[in-house]
Formats: C-alpha cells, sequence, structure tokens
C-alpha cells in the first residue's frame, strides 16, 4: 500500500523547501532522481521543480531532470505513449490553438458559430462570462464536463447559459465525442490522455511521487492520483498545498480533495517567510470574513509590513500610486480580477511614462524588441563598459544610416561591444532620448520609448507586472497593488452562493499573500466594489 504524506502550508511558509528536504531524505535512502517524479499542477512550476532536483541530485544537469519535473497532465501523457496508446502523437493531440480547423469543421458540420482559439474559453468562464458563440461553449462546457467526471446530461450544471433543448444539447456533446474518436486515427485532447490513463490503469515507472499545488486538483485529475495511490506500484507520495489557495473552480478545482484524504502522515506549516504580521493579519481577516473558508491560522513569522488604503479613482491616481511604489520597491504587482481590468490598467499606464510587463504569457506593449531597446539606453546611461552584441544589433535595425555606423562599433570580444564605441556610433545625437526619438518605430512604441527614456526613473519593465490574481499565484513582490471591482456576474452571485463567496475570499487571500513588504488595496478604479475587500479597514 503506498503511504501518503501530506504537507499543509499556508502561503510563503516554506511548502517548496519542505518537499526538497524530502527529496533529499529519499536520495539519502539511496534512490536517484530516476526513481521518483516531482509534479506540479502548472507549467510555471516545472522550472521551480527542476530546480529543486537539480539542487539535491548534484553533477547533474538539466537534460539529466527534466523529465522527472512536469506537470501532473505531461506525466499522464507519458504514460499513456509508453503504454502505445498512440499511433502518431504528433497528429493525435489537439488543442485548438494548434487545431483550429478540426474544431471548425465541427462546427460547420452541425450548424455552430465558432470565434477560434484567440482566447481560453473555460477561463472566460471564470469570469462569469456568457460565450456569444455556440461552439465556443460547447467546447468549454464539454471541458468542464470532463474535468467534473460528469456526462454530457447533466450540462445544464456548467456555469454557461445554454439555450438548447435537453436533447440538442447531449446530441452535440456525443457527437463531439464521437467526431475526435472517428477520424481513423483518434484525436485526444488534454483531458482525454488523462481519462485514457485512468481507464487503463497506466502507472508511472517510479517509487516515489511529490505533487505540488493539491488542492488544485480537479475531479478527473484527483481520480489519477488514486489511480496511482492505489495501483501497489508507488512506495510514497507526497502530497503539498493549501486548501485555502484553491481558487480554481472554473475548471472543477476544490480544496475538499486536500483536506479529505486519507493520509499516512500530515505536517501543517503556519508561519510565513514571505508576509510580515501586518500582511499576514490582512490575509486572515479576508478569510475569516467568510465562514466556509478554512480558519486554520496563518501568520507572518516577522513583525511588520505595511497595508495602506488609497483611492485610485482616476487615471492620473492610478499612474502615480504605481509609480510611487515602483520607486521604492524592487518589484511590484498590480492584480485585478477579471481581465478586463488589467486591460484598463494596462490603457492607463501606457499614458504613463513607466514601462511595465503582464504576468504569465500575455503579450504586451513593452515586450520584445522595445523592452531590448529601453535596457540597451539605460546600460549606455549608466556607463557600463561593455553591451551585448543583440541589443545593439536591435538599435540598428531601427537607426538610420546603420551600415554606416556599424563600422565605428569596433571588434566583439566575448560577443560584446565596447559601450563608448556604440555611444561614439550616435555621437549626432546630443542625448539618448534625441536618438529613440529618430529610431524607425511605428508610433504608438515611440510614444512609449520616448517619455520613458526622458522620465526621472530606473524602473524596467520586469519591475511592474499586471495581472489577473489567478496569473499571481505562486509568485511573490516586494510590493502589491490589488484594485478592488467586481464583474457584474459576480455581483449577482457572491451573496447568494457560498461556495462562490468562499472562493472570492480565497481568491483575495492569495492576491494579498503575494506581497512581502507592503500591500496597498487600490480602490474605486472600477465601477463595482470587490466584497472580500470591505473587512480591509
Amino acid at each position: 500500500m503506498t503511504d501518503v504524506h501530506r504537507i499543509d502550508g499556508a502561503p510563503g511558509v516554506g511548502k517548496t523547501h519542505t518537499l526538497r528536504e524530502y527529496i533529499k531524505d529519499e536520495r539519502d535512502s539511496g534512490r536517484s532522481y530516476i526513481d521518483l517524479y516531482y509534479l506540479t499542477f502548472s507549467r510555471s512550476g516545472v522550472e521551480d521543480a527542476e530546480q529543486a532536483l537539480l539542487d539535491v541530485f548534484e553533477g547533474k544537469d538539466s537534460d539529466d531532470v527534466e523529465k522527472h519535473a512536469r506537470t501532473l497532465h505531461s506525466l499522464a501523457l507519458s504514460v499513456c505513449a509508453q503504454a502505445g496508446v498512440f499511433e502518431d502523437f504528433g497528429e493525435q493531440i489537439i488543442t485548438q490553438r494548434q487545431d483550429e480547423e478540426f474544431y471548425r469543421e465541427f462546427c460547420d458540420r452541425h450548424g455552430l458559430t465558432y470565434s477560434g482559439p484567440a482566447r481560453n474559453h473555460l477561463k472566460a468562464m471564470r469570469d462569469g462570462e456568457d460565450l456569444e458563440a455556440p461552439g465556443d461553449k460547447l467546447f468549454a462546457i464539454n471541458d468542464w464536463l470532463t474535468l467534473k467526471q460528469y456526462p454530457p446530461r447533466r450540462y445544464h450544471e456548467a456555469p454557461q447559459d445554454v439555450k438548447w433543448s435537453h436533447e440538442t444539447a447531449t446530441e452535440l456533446l456525443e457527437a463531439w465525442d464521437g467526431y475526435k474518436r472517428g477520424h481513423g486515427l483518434r484525436r485526444f485532447e488534454h483531458a482525454d490522455y488523462v481519462d485514457e490513463a485512468i481507464q487503463q490503469g497506466f502507472t508511472p515507472d517510479a517509487d516515489v511521487l511529490f505533487i505540488d499545488e493539491f488542492q488544485d486538483l480537479a475531479p478527473q485529475e484527483y481520480r489519477l492520483f488514486k489511480t496511482w495511490r492505489d495501483s501497489g506500484e508507488l512506495d510514497t507520495i507526497y502530497i503539498a498545498g493549501d486548501p485555502n489557495q484553491s481558487i480554481y473552480s472554473f475548471r472543477a478545482g476544490t480544496p475538499l480533495y486536500f483536506e479529505e484524504t486519507d493520509v499516512d502522515a500530515n505536517e501543517e506549516l503556519k508561519e510565513s517567510y514571505r508576509c510580515p504580521a501586518e500582511i499576514a493579519s490582512v490575509a486572515q481577516r479576508i478569510l475569516d470574513a467568510a465562514p466556509e473558508t478554512d480558519p486554520r491560522g496563518f501568520c507572518g513569522r516577522s513583525p511588520g509590513g505595511t497595508v495602506r488604503n488609497i483611492g485610485t479613482e482616476h487615471q492620473g491616481d492610478v499612474r502615480a500610486v504605481v509609480r510611487d511604489a515602483a520607486e521604492r520597491h524592487d518589484s511590484v504587482m498590480v492584480l485585478a480580477r477579471a481581465n478586463y481590468q488589467v486591460s484598463a490598467l494596462a490603457k492607463t499606464l501606457r499614458g504613463s511614462t513607466l514601462p511595465f510587463s503582464f504576468l504569465g504569457r500575455r503579450a504586451g506593449a513593452w515586450d520584445g524588441d522595445l523592452t531590448v531597446l529601453y535596457n540597451l539606453f539605460r546600460e549606455l546611461r549608466e556607463g557600463t563598459a561593455t553591451v551585448p552584441q543583440a541589443p545593439v544589433n536591435k538599435l540598428l535595425k531601427y537607426a538610420p544610416r546603420s551600415d554606416t555606423r556599424r563600422a565605428d562599433l569596433g571588434a566583439l570580444r566575448d560577443g560584446a561591444y565596447e559601450a563608448d564605441r556604440v555611444r561614439g556610433a550616435f555621437d549626432d545625437y546630443a542625448t539618448l532620448p534625441d536618438l529613440a526619438r529618430a529610431l524607425d518605430l511605428d508610433d504608438r512604441d515611440a510614444e512609449l520609448l520616448v517619455p520613458a527614456m526622458e522620465a526621472d526613473h530606473d524602473v524596467v519593465p520586469a519591475d511592474v507586472q499586471l495581472g489577473t490574481i489567478h496569473a499571481a499565484k505562486g509568485l511573490e513582490a516586494d510590493a502589491v497593488l490589488l484594485f478592488d471591482g467586481y464583474t457584474n456576474q459576480l455581483d449577482t452571485t457572491y451573496s447568494d452562493d457560498p461556495d462562490v463567496r468562499a472562493e472570492e475570499h480565497r481568491l483575495y487571500y492569495v492576491g494579498a499573500t503575494r506581497a512581502s513588504e507592503e500591500l496597498s488595496i487600490a480602490r474605486g478604479f472600477f465601477e463595482h466594489e470587490a466584497p472580500p475587500l470591505e473587512v480591509v479597514a
């Protein structure tokens, strides 16, 4: 029988460090990295898992350990592949982003409009959006049902308004499953190969599993865990998480699995190394205000920390408070409840001199060449001795008379140019802002780069990150600006549904606990107040 060891830890208490210590124990007992897998819920956590293995198994490199640090879904895919499920892996694994025509052809056959993969439709349901295109709605409901492990007849329980008759809805969902199976080679969406691993009982070739962020598991993923636990093939599974950070009900996640799983050992970690006392106290108050959350206690290991309530009714207020935070702290997160709110904040900051970036994989105005140029100008302004070749090539790409200037750069040494030679190649411009104005950039990029170069600050795009609270999970910053403001749909359901209320309090608890030095509650910029923040005086 597999032993299960649970590490129950609040934000910043050292869950990752504790898991690393158990990996050391397994190593010291004679196990190699090939005897275990370190699994995490998201792709963003895989790098941390890989680094943990590298730290413990000294002398190994990324190529050695990368297959043993992965997501739960990735390991399910791997065990299916090893069992010979796929004839043509590249063709059989499908996603809306990469295989749009496959999805569109199905919709065309059934007379459904489909907007395409521009956004994740399942995530759109998270923000209470009612998807307009019937095809979008069908695929989102199908994903939700699969994660919940519900049959098609329970489609009406999905958080989406469906106009179809019961017969039409179930027939469409069954037709989509048949369509994936009926094209010669069976097609698998991500949830489909997880189901295959469950149904066939495919188990990883390992002795030990480490599963982080366990509170995020949906019913389907929990069934996969139970399949592996009950297989008799594994010696130990370590699970780590925090039920109060369970914020993915839109994809059927629930804290109950973490709380109610039978375990052979349990340890609780409550003192946060990240959040000082004042910030931890506010986060705990946010939780305590919803009786449906888990009142297990949470405190800061160190005293102090700053919590502020600030008014941000106008765009100028937002720009001022973000700039103030960026000038006083090395890292700043600007967090809101929904994606459309993040877009509104980004539009506001584009009207300032501050560069910024987005959390996650969302592309922003400062991505790419613009950030490369800005960082190069800062290095030249600060008087560094050398600058790398790649950003200088970007500068030459946009600068006038680049061919004649290249000869003035001198010779490369170890992939870098002397900064004085680079500056000398552009000595016909009195200042770096003058040079920035002369570059052949489109109007939008020029309107961002030139004011930022003229401004009296040292902020770089990576210093200020915008995103939803969901996107910030697992991350931290010196200062967090947490904006209140709900969507109309959430305003309606918050007071009526205790499960929604509990998750919203958990969500703002996650947002507050990203801060390691200062938490600012930014009020008034969005029309609707966010009830979880009403408890912050």
